[in-house]
């Protein structure tokens, strides 16, 4: 049997799980483990052989076995409180004894073993298989102790206390079962008297009575002494020799059950076994046999009965009292919750009529609680929530969940207040007979969440915002990636045109840009259903043309307008103008914002900033385009036109005739080169001045750009020699062409500073592809060949390459 060496293991081995806090004594490392463990074995050796000899003074049958035997009670005490580890103490102490009778060492050696193993195996009965409490505040610590303990682990005593006598030749076996009986009964009542006061005190040392309750327990030990004097000892001259006299006592230990506790209880009893042992043992009081061990056995009888019932009583007592403690408290925290909650609890009959409300239910309602208890909870509730106050009482007197709503009262002072509810049902023995609500004030939370819900909506706002302005981005730098690729000022009006309804998706707009002259501003882009009325006017009818930054009208009524605008629309616009390097190169016109196709039409809003702010960074694209493509159509006529005449330069000329060739070897088709020269020119320039030569050649210029076909080409190839490409002409085409030329030349008059100039006349070369050359080099060559024999042969003639 494996035991358990501490009091704090013991409890939990035998508790079997139960709370180990609750009457449970404390005895730890600073009280009994303070002592050491021989120190604590000699006192309990000690405190057991004192037991012992008083419980053998009395023995009547035999020196060893007595009817009155303390020890067992202080054995099983000691090992209830402080652990298994003190059974030696016990051994010791009931070997001493024993061996001082005179029944031999073997003999005292075995009655000491049965007095150990009756304490260890009571021990462990109620360690091992209950949930025993030292407080005995239970009725089933009682019982358990009474059947475990007082009645069933006494026997190993009994059994080897006598089997050891008779054994070792101390008692006749004729008497064994005599023997038996007694020693059982002694250790019986010893456990049931000495132990359950021992056990008490330990769990319960402290007292803290108040003078009324030391008044009451002075009463009840001078009429215990008073009573126990008469019944027991025969005083003031009393009858003792009547049995039910005894009887007397119950009272008294009815009175300390009701009025005090356990501990009071096996107090008063061991008092009382005091003294009616002590004065049976002289022959006194109501149970005094014919011998003396009638006498003690019938007492133990008696006091059996007392101390089990004044013990379970006690501890009935006890256990209601601490259920009526455990309720009073219960009802205290709950009145204190009720009191101090932080929301409006009431409780309600099914009719609503309020029945409790507390004080958080003041503040809200403003009514006091007398005031309230006199209505009902549906008037509480505004007009509007009525209805549904009535509605959840009746539907929370079906249904046992509980029901969550929300509504508002009306305060006395005639605020509305929006209430959460959570109610629940009221029932007693099965039937509803009420509700009771919990009300929380929600009128923080809802502007909470109100305000939630609009920054929400704010914050939705702003993503949306940022999502177009990504949008615009994108789409901005889309449309200057385009612009900046685009050749012609065509292709820029073209990109403009698509990208602008994709930025200005609810404007209606138009694009007007400067004319060479800067004089009329032409509509080149237009967008929207609501287009400017009018597509060309002078720069001096735009307000931002005229001042140079934005001009931003909100109504029509509200500033001037601009006079290109058309003044029936009832919207409002924005002007921005194009700039470049400070100088204006248009004007982008956007109106105000329509309505989305999916809603009401209403009139135009105002431009907000941030689509201005595009206008801006749009128009500053555009101007930025135009202006690098105005600049690099300058740029190219410089470096493909010739400055005095106008005409196509030579090294266009020989792009321009390395592509003819190129296509015409593909479709096979003529080519025809015309090369003039000016008779005479060296002695024009030296007679008449070079600006003379200038006029003249600035004028052949004109003649040869009014008599070329469309896709012909005239350029200057140097001093006065001049080129004429003609693609797809045959030999007859190019002559009579050559003819034409040579016949206008000679034709002119020219006057220079006065003078007269003239006649003129050119001589020309004629050469073809393919017939006279597979490549421009080469049919340029034999067209000078051709030229150089027309001069030789006379000059003012046309000569055909061979």
């Amino acid at each position: 049997m494996a035991l358990p060496m501490r009091g704090t293991e013991s409890r939990s081995v035998g508790s079997g799980g139960g709370d180990p806090g609750a009457g449970a004594p404390r005895f730890g490392r600073g009280s009994a483990s303070s002592l050491s463990l021989a120190l604590r074995v000699g006192i309990l050796t000690v405190v057991y052989f004192a037991a012992a000899t008083l419980g053998l003074s009395l023995a009547s049958m035999h020196k060893s076995v007595s009817l009155v035997w303390p020890p067992t009670g202080i054995a099983l005490a000691a090992l209830l409180l402080f652990g298994f580890r003190l059974w030696p103490g016990i051994a010791l102490g009931a070997f001493f004894i024993n061996a001082s009778t005179g029944v031999g060492l073997a003999v005292a050696a075995g009655i000491a073993a049965g007095n150990t193993l009756e304490a260890l195996f009571g021990a462990y009965l109620l360690r091992r298989f209950t949930r025993f409490r030292e407080s005995l505040d239970r009725p089933q610590d009682i019982l358990e102790f009474v059947v475990l303990a007082a009645a069933l682990s006494t026997t190993v005593a009994a059994t080897v206390g006598v089997t050891s006598l008779c054994l070792g030749g101390a008692a006749a076996w004729p008497v064994y079962g005599a023997l038996w009986w007694q020693w059982w009964l002694g250790d019986a009542m010893g456990a049931l008297v000495v132990a359950p006061v021992l056990l008490t005190w330990a769990t319960h040392p402290g007292i803290t009575w108040n003078s009324r309750r030391l008044g009451e327990a002075g009463a009840l030990l001078v009429l215990l002494t008073s009573v126990t004097s008469i019944v027991f000892g025969g005083s003031f001259g009393m009858v003792t020799s009547v049995p039910p006299l005894a009887f007397a006592v119950f009272p008294l230990a009815i009175w300390a059950a009701l009025r005090f506790g356990q501990r009071e209880v096996a107090t008063l009893i061991l008092l009382v076994s005091a003294i009616a042992t002590w004065n049976t043992a002289r022959h006194i009081g109501p149970f005094t046999g014919k011998t003396l061990t009638e006498s003690f056995l019938l007492l133990q009888i008696f006091m059996s009965v007392v101390a089990a019932t004044a013990l379970v009583l006690g501890a009935a007592i006890g256990g209601r009292r601490r259920v009526e403690a455990a309720l009073q408290q219960s009802e205290r925290r709950y009145r204190e919750l009720f009191e101090n909650a932080t929301d409006m609890v009431y409780t309600a009959d099914l009719d609503g009529r309020l029945r409790s409300l507390n004080r958080r239910g003041e503040e809200i309602t403003g009514y006091t609680r007398e005031e309230a208890l006199e209505m009902n909870f549906i008037q509480l509730a505004a007009p509007a929530y009525a209805d549904r106050a009535r509605q959840t009482i009746a539907r929370q007197a079906v249904e046992p969940a509980p029901i969550v709503s929300e509504l508002e009262i009306v305060a006395k002072g005639g605020q509305r207040i929006p209430l959460e509810v959570s109610t629940r049902l009221i029932t007693e023995n099965g039937r509803p007979v009420g509700v009771q609500g919990i009300a929380r004030d929600v009128t923080e939370r809802r502007q909470a969440e109100a305000a939630l819900a609009q920054a929400n909506r704010q914050l939705t706002g702003w993503v949306k915002e940022l999502e177009e302005q990504r949008r615009q981005t994108t789409v901005l730098s889309e449309m200057g990636d385009l612009l900046q690729s685009c050749l012609t000022v065509e292709e820029a009006y073209a990109v403009v045109r698509t990208f602008t309804p994709k930025l200005f998706p609810f404007q209606s707009g138009a694009l007007g840009v400067l004319g060479p002259a800067s004089t009329l501003v032409n509509v080149v882009v237009v967008w929207g259903d609501a287009p400017p009325g009018v597509p060309l006017f002078p720069p001096d009818q735009c307000w931002a043309l005229r001042r140079g930054r934005l001009y931003h009208v909100e109504a029509p009524g509200s500033m001037l307008v601009c006079g290109h605008v058309d003044s029936s629309r009832s919207g409002g616009y924005v002007c921005v103008p194009m700039m470049a390097l400070g100088e204006p190169l248009g004007v982008l016109h956007l109106g105000g914002r329509r309505s989305h196709p999916d809603q009401p039409a209403r009139a135009p809003e105002p431009l907000p900033e941030s689509q201005q702010r595009l206008a801006v960074a749009v128009t500053e694209r555009i101007a930025l385009a135009l202006a690098n493509l105005r600049l690099r159509e300058t740029l190219r006529g410089q470096s493909l036109l010739d400055p005095l005449t106008g005409l196509f330069n030579r090294r266009f000329m020989e792009e321009t005739l390395d592509l003819e060739f190129a296509r015409g070897a593909r479709g096979e088709r003529p080519i025809g080169v015309i090369m003039l020269d000016i008779d005479h020119f060296k002695l024009l320039n030296d007679s008449c001045g070079h600006d003379a030569g200038d006029a003249v050649l600035r004028e052949l210029a004109g003649v040869l750009k009014s008599r070329v076909r469309e896709g012909d080409i005239a350029c200057r190839y140097g001093g006065e020699e001049f080129v004429l490409i003609l693609p797809e002409a045959p030999l007859e085409l190019a002559l009579r062409r050559a003819e034409e030329l040579r016949e206008e030349v000679k034709r002119l008059r020219m006057l220079h500073r006065g003078r007269s100039i003239g006649p003129l006349t050119v001589s020309a070369g004629v050469a073809m592809f393919p017939e006279h050359g597979k490549t421009g080099a080469v049919l340029l060559q034999e067209a000078d060949a051709a030229l150089y024999r027309a001069k030789a042969e006379g000059r003012d003639r046309v000569v055909v390459a061979k």
